[in-house]
């Protein structure tokens, strides 16, 4: 778990993106923040990543003040997370996060060319890019190894794939 930023202000008075990756499967979920307070990083986290995906067994944070903090470290107390946190200057220890995280530049700087003051709202387009990619250390797309499947994409409604299950596949007693 990381936060990007701060970056320009958008329209939406965001400055900053949680990141949270899986270190496993390396899927991604961003968003996007107006602060990096404690406050609003535990919201996020709780109201968008927990709600979503349930409670993770461990995270690993870098030493950033929103996560030392001990709001931060009570909700994770609460909720029986055990937090690991790197060394100071050492963001190796968060890696793959931090290589997401020059994707996410990229990705930013291409959609803001175009689109200025609005980059907030190109973020859940970048994870899905990002979650349907084959992922070099994988071999597999992070979409694929949480849900089971590939994603539905575009390109696929010229196919049409054979449902995994179908109607007839559950029992109705």
């Amino acid at each position: 778990m990381d936060v990007v930023g701060p970056l320009e202000r958008d329209e939406e008075n965001f400055s900053y993106i949680l990141t949270i990756q899986c270190e496993l499967t390396k899927y991604i979920e961003a968003y996007p923040m107006k602060t990096k307070s404690t406050k609003e990083v535990a919201e996020k986290f709780v109201n968008n990543f927990i709600l979503r995906f349930g409670i993770p067994e461990i995270i690993a944070t870098d030493r950033g003040t929103e996560f030392i903090s001990t709001t931060f470290q009570e909700v994770c107390n609460l909720l029986h997370i055990n937090k690991l946190t790197s060394t100071a200057y050492h963001h190796q220890s968060i890696g793959a996060l931090e290589n997401s995280h020059k994707s996410l530049g990229t990705y930013l700087r291409i959609q803001t060319d175009n689109h200025s003051g609005h980059w907030s709202k190109w973020i859940a387009y970048w994870c899905f890019a990002y979650n349907t990619s084959v992922h070099t250390e994988t071999k597999f797309t992070p979409f694929e190894l949480v849900f089971g499947k590939q994603a539905n994409l575009p390109s696929n409604l010229t196919i049409h794939p054979e449902p995994i299950y179908n109607h007839e596949s559950y029992p109705l007693n």
